[in-house]
């Protein structure tokens, strides 16, 4: 069996596109979520609109970040300034539900910086996501 290590050829084009990327790709579409590239290569990391990973966001949850925990997120702004956002959140997907679930505080930062998209990967559950997220039927009718 061989097995190689080169990217796939989309992740190619898309990084010679632009030197952002990393080799990722950029979704124009939110709701358009293609399988992962492979083992070998890990998942695909998507960059989706801020404005849609907003509506995934446990909102409680958040203004307690930004109380409690703002001199670790002004520590983090200022990284993410000076060396830019290279770990993606995680965007977990039920049945029912789309959330994300890990990178709350890269989130808020790349926020207050301006940024227009957030670099995810994204995971699916069987299980319940019990507070905050989207309901999927939401983005379903947000797109009729």
């Amino acid at each position: 069996m061989k097995f190689s290590l080169k990217r796939p050829r989309e992740n190619i084009q898309s990084a010679a596109s632009s030197n952002l990327s990393h080799g990722c790709e950029f979704l124009d579409l939110p709701y358009l979520i293609p399988e992962t590239t492979g083992i070998l290569s890990g998942p695909k990391i998507y960059y989706l609109p801020v404005s849609f990973i907003e509506k995934t966001l446990d909102e409680q949850y958040i203004r307690g970040l930004e109380d409690k925990e703002w001199e670790y997120l002004s520590n983090l702004e200022t990284d993410i300034r000076l060396w830019g956002l290279h770990r993606p959140g995680k965007l977990t997907i039920s049945l029912t539900t789309v959330k994300l679930q890990d990178g709350n505080h890269r989130f808020i930062c790349a926020r207050r910086l301006g940024h227009t998209t957030f670099p995810v990967i994204i995971e699916y559950t069987e299980g319940q996501i019990k507070s905050g997220g989207i309901y999927i039927q939401k983005i379903i009718e947000e797109l009729l």
